[in-house]
């Protein structure tokens, strides 16, 4: 899921994959990560970093050039590196799990390419920080129309009558490796999935609430 996600993310614009989508997949089951992975303890992250194949000759005053082109693209010449850190896994409180955590709803000022995973995330950044001013351990963004997106390292869903409800994939969302997971052991028990958007006014009177990421 996250290697095809990753792939996607990668053919918007075209870009040159470090390694081809079979390749990358075994990158996540490292032996080194994967006993702590398995005991619920750490997490890993893949990430693909550009740069230019050959560094520029030092000179001064130092030339500095801005481009808006994507640097690896095919053909050009530039090299992308895969990087894989490990790292140690937050868990919720018990307390956080049994009352539920805050959560505040705020306007939704990404850009129209949600679904790409980048590290352009400063909009996502100014809202969690707003969020743990106020509190809150999310934020629920909200479009231009009233709908609840996602939050701004989760994705969001809310229970009403049984079923879960939960905005489509688009656009305007990352599709969340775990949200594809709680669909799938949802369905499995027999509960309804309704994919559609949902109102913050819809959201304050569900049967529950829930985010979810890794």
């Amino acid at each position: 899921q996250n290697t095809a996600r990753q792939c996607h993310s990668l053919s918007t614009p075209p870009m040159i994959r470090p390694r081809n989508e079979p390749a990358i997949a075994e990158t996540w089951l490292m032996p080194s990560a994967m006993p702590r992975c398995a005991a619920g303890e750490a997490s890993v992250r893949i990430a693909v970093e550009f740069a230019n194949s050959i560094a520029p000759p030092m000179s001064w005053p130092p030339r500095i050039t801005i481009s808006h082109i994507a640097p690896c693209r095919p053909g050009k010449g530039a090299r992308p590196s895969l990087i894989a850190p490990v790292r140690r896994l937050s868990l919720p409180k018990p307390a956080e799990l049994e009352r539920g955590v805050a959560v505040v709803t705020l306007p939704d000022q990404r850009w129209a390419r949600c679904d790409i995973k980048s590290v352009s995330l400063l909009p996502n950044i100014l809202a969690k920080q707003q969020a743990a001013e106020a509190g809150c351990r999310e934020a629920w963004l909200v479009d231009g129309e009233g709908f609840v997106t996602e939050g701004t390292s989760s994705n969001a869903y809310i229970v009403k009558d049984g079923k879960v409800i939960t905005r489509g994939l688009s656009n305007e969302i990352l599709a969340g490796c775990t949200r594809r997971a709680l669909m799938r052991l949802a369905k499995e028990e027999g509960v309804e999935i309704v994919e559609r958007k949902f109102t913050v006014e819809g959201a304050l009177a569900p049967d529950g609430g829930c985010l979810y990421s890794s």
